[in-house]
């Protein structure tokens, strides 16, 4: 078998704020540089496998409860994905945000998953999950993780139809059943839980859908494997007509780059997954649906936001669905209804938080599904984020907003700093030291804006400053 992969643990830049008018820029040098027991689902595509070759997908062909699509290995190779803490888009977070830093083996219930073996498939082939547990400084098996523990895939004979292996229907690992598995290894702490297939039968036609993962708390983290879907970036500068957001520069939600939008300072802040207009981005993100997108289409939507600790009640980013004008009963020339989600319950604050539709999130007090009913036939004109201008401003964050369509298409939409592929360049700042002490290299991130002028890293006209960076 083969298990390479890579010890990837993303670095956040160190930041740190100084007063444009306390700096001196000296150079340029140019470079391409408390518990939640509830159940969250996560949507994942074929890209986001790290570091081996993407999945095909099986259209049309999921079991209950994941559809309507899967994935099958790949034609050849192997592929692999995985739920880890902090590397690898961080999976292990989103799934369970206030536990994943600190779960160990015995904070797991239940591990449960879903194959289809084609008729003809040798012996001992299945996808397979794998448990690593974080190395420790004694006798780990390598430098990013102490020990990995196999189920018993290579026992699956069934074929030709979903089957779902669980631990409390048989399912082991390391050759233990799991209660003798959790007894040996309880305290070890979760680096990550995998999927593979193997690199030694050159591709693999197997299906793979449906991970569940279940801990003694009773909160459950559930993994669709769906098809690729839209993908985007936005800056802020692409703000279509209010004060454009600030930036977080090295924290976002898991998942989602290492940047995130912070409210304006002053004002409100928006953005629209508009179809036509102010960037098209419905039809970014869904090209072949976004000219007859409506609303009986959603399956899911979900977002992620950090509420500063001291936010007052009622206040953070929020979501709204507007409908196109049909001419009769319009609220505006330019839309028929708007429906707003339930953010003024928002109340975590202090870390980032996920909002779905899947876990409690309603539009104008229905749920997607009550939405649905009553105003399904409705066409979308936008899906969009917003700040309230009666707030003056406002100081949390947002990232990662994802649209699932009913036919399994995902959208998802990165609030960053830039593009990726932006040419970057670093300046040399000289930061005045304390008296008698003498003055102190930082760098900080700029780049090119379309109009051509420079942007650099800043909160309010404060310089982000990071460590010095040689190029």
């Amino acid at each position: 078998m083969s298990h390479a992969l890579a010890p990837a643990r993303p670095r956040a830049r160190t930041a740190l704020r100084l007063s444009l008018a306390a700096s001196s820029l000296i150079g340029l040098t140019l470079t391409t540089a408390g518990a939640w027991a509830g159940t969250t689902t996560v949507t994942v595509m074929p890209s986001d496998v790290p570091d081996e070759t993407v999945p095909r997908v099986t259209l049309g062909d999921a079991p209950d409860g994941f559809g309507p699509d899967s994935w099958q290995g790949p034609a050849s190779g192997k592929s692999n994905w995985h739920a880890r803490y902090l590397a690898d888009g961080d999976a292990l977070s989103v799934l369970f945000p206030t536990q994943a830093a600190t779960m160990r083996v015995s904070d797991l219930a239940r591990i449960a998953y879903s194959t289809k073996r084609p008729t003809g498939t040798p012996a001992g082939r299945d996808w397979w999950i794998q448990i690593y547990t974080r190395p420790t400084g004694t006798n780990d098996a390598r430098s990013w993780y102490h020990a990995r523990y196999t189920n018993d895939y290579a026992t699956h004979t069934a074929t030709g139809a979903w089957t779902r292996y669980a631990t409390d229907a048989g399912m082991t690992f390391g050759g233990q059943s799991f209660d003798a598995f959790v007894g040996v290894h309880g305290a070890e702490l979760v680096e990550m839980i995998s999927l593979h297939t193997d690199s030694g039968w050159g591709g693999f036609d197997g299906g793979l859908d449906g991970l569940e993962i279940t801990l003694t708390d009773g909160s459950v983290g559930r993994v669709d494997f769906v098809a690729e879907g839209g993908k985007i970036q936005v800056a802020p500068w692409e703000v279509p007509d209010e004060e454009h957001p600030r930036v977080l520069v090295g924290d976002a939600a898991p998942g989602f780059g290492t940047d995130a939008w912070q409210g304006p300072a002053s004002g409100k802040s928006n953005w629209h997954a508009r179809y036509l207009k102010d960037g098209d981005a419905l039809s970014a993100l869904f090209p072949g649906e976004a000219p007859d997108l409506t609303i009986a289409d959603l399956a899911a939507i979900s977002y992620f936001t950090k509420r500063p600790d001291g936010t007052p009640a009622g206040r953070d980013w929020w979501l709204q669905i507007y409908t196109r004008p049909t001419g009769s009963g319009d609220v505006s020339s330019w839309y028929h209804a708007k429906f707003t989600n339930n953010y003024g319950t928002h109340a975590t604050t202090g870390r980032w938080a996920r909002y779905s539709t899947d876990e409690g999130m309603t539009f104008a007090g229905k749920t997607l599904a009550q939405l649905v009913t009553d105003f399904g036939d409705q066409q979308i004109e936008m899906i969009s984020v917003q700040t309230n201008s009666s707030w003056n401003g406002f100081d949390g964050a947002v990232d990662g907003l994802e649209i699932r369509l009913v036919d399994g298409r995902v959208g998802r939409v990165d609030f960053a700093a830039q593009h990726d592929g932006v040419e970057y360049f670093f300046g040399v700042v000289s930061a005045p030291g304390l008296p008698g002490e003498a003055p102190t290299l930082h760098s900080v991130r700029c780049w090119r804006e379309p109009d051509g002028h420079a942007t650099c890293d800043n909160q309010n006209g404060v310089l982000i400053l990071g460590p010095p960076i040689c190029q």
